[in-house]
């Protein structure tokens, strides 16, 4: 099995937070728990935070909207519009319309400026009048996180990068113009060797390199069967703490070869991108989330686990008031994720 949504938070995120050591089984478990924790964050808030490129059309007048300047968008909340048309004429944003509220996004409404004479509707039938073409989602928000090590054609599914410490499976990367949900990591020869023998002690804990700068701190390197996490670079010293990640210590000779989880399996053409190539060296930004969002969907993740783990057997209680024992704190996420990003039904629900 692997990730086959966006999450927000990874499997590096949850191993952590659990943690447990890397296998193919614990990896199976995890993955299930980090799609469901994701999914009842996104059912709690009632939005779906990861940008996805998408047209939406909406119907002019329509029972809801009336004839006013205003259009609400409802659960379709964009963050940026490349286009949008209404009965074949193109209105431009800043110029015709503009996107509400002033703070977003996420965008919920657009207004017509009274100003500009612009109007919706005039188009020969009221049914999809409106056309927007844009990115829907909570934000857009993205940081770097790695580059290629190589081009990339518009059908490869293996994206060998420089380190890339952050970025696991479950996360939504974008290089170019293009986003991909990252499946699984999976080890690259680093192309350097290990320059001085290493001890099985704890405290051999230099790992000497070639270049010490095409490495990353935080990076889980792999000598043999053991996995090394690096705390700091220093020239070209590897600063390590040996037998991570429930690995076995092992004395390591000189020449050994050094690897590095560097090569991102990818699903190309994600959340509504086209697939294309990519130069090397292109940076690769990944898909960030707000602080509190990201604490429920890790919350929803672990208790998913648990739940599991128990046959969905963890209750208090008796008769009607039995009732899922999800832990003391995840009540308290959960409010202060609906304070915060809990989405409004539309102004003309009831």
């Amino acid at each position: 099995m692997t990730v086959a949504r966006p999450t927000y938070v990874n499997l590096s995120d949850l191993m952590g937070a659990t943690g447990v050591k890397s296998s193919a089984y614990v990896r199976s478990k995890l993955e299930r728990a980090l799609e469901a924790g994701s999914s009842l964050a996104e059912d709690r808030l009632r939005r779906i935070f990861y940008p996805r490129a998408a047209t939406r059309k909406f119907d002019w007048p329509d029972r809801n909207q009336g004839t006013s300047y205003r259009l609400w968008l409802g659960e379709h909340e964009f963050t940026s519009i490349t286009s949008l048309t209404s009965g074949g004429t193109s209105l431009v944003d800043g110029t015709d319309f503009v996107l509400r509220p002033y703070e977003g996004p996420p965008y919920g409404s657009i207004e017509l400026l009274v100003s500009s004479g612009a109007s919706f509707g005039g188009g020969s039938t009221w049914q999809d009048d409106v056309i927007i073409v844009g990115t829907l989602g909570y934000d857009d928000v993205t940081t770097s996180a790695a580059t290629t090590a190589e081009a990339l054609d518009d059908s490869e599914t293996g994206i060998d990068c420089g380190p890339c410490p952050e970025i696991a499976a479950g996360d939504l990367v974008t290089i170019d113009d293009e986003r991909m949900l990252v499946t699984s990591v999976s080890l690259l020869d680093t192309g350097q060797d290990v320059g001085a023998d290493l001890a099985a002690d704890r405290t051999a804990d230099t790992v000497a390199v070639t270049t010490g700068s095409a490495y990353s701190a935080d990076e889980l390197i792999t000598i043999g069967a053991e996995r090394m996490r690096i705390l700091d670079i220093a020239g070209d010293s590897l600063i390590v703490t040996r037998a991570a990640d429930g690995s076995t210590l092992a004395p390591h000779t000189t020449g050994a070869s050094i690897y590095a989880p560097r090569t991102l399996s990818v699903t190309r053409g994600a959340t509504g991108t086209t697939a294309a190539t990519h130069l090397t060296s292109a940076t690769v930004y990944k898909q960030m989330y707000p602080a509190t969002l990201r604490a429920l969907a890790l919350a929803e993740s672990l208790n998913s686990l648990e739940q599991e783990a128990s046959a969905y057997a963890r209750t208090i209680g008796s008769g009607e008031a039995e009732r899922n024992a999800s832990g003391a704190g995840i009540a308290d996420i959960r409010r202060a994720a609906e304070v915060r990003m809990r989405r409004a039904r539309g102004p003309w629900a009831v």
